[in-house]
């Protein structure tokens, strides 16, 4: 149990910390533009 545990909370910050790192990129581009 625990490990799935780990394994189901491991997933969900991958992917959360995808989005931010996404965001990110994003921004950038944005700032370069300006």
């Amino acid at each position: 149990e625990v490990i799935s545990i780990r394994e189901k909370l491991h997933e969900t910050y991958a992917e959360v910390e995808e989005e931010l790192v996404e965001e990110e990129l994003e921004g950038r581009k944005g700032w370069k533009e300006d």
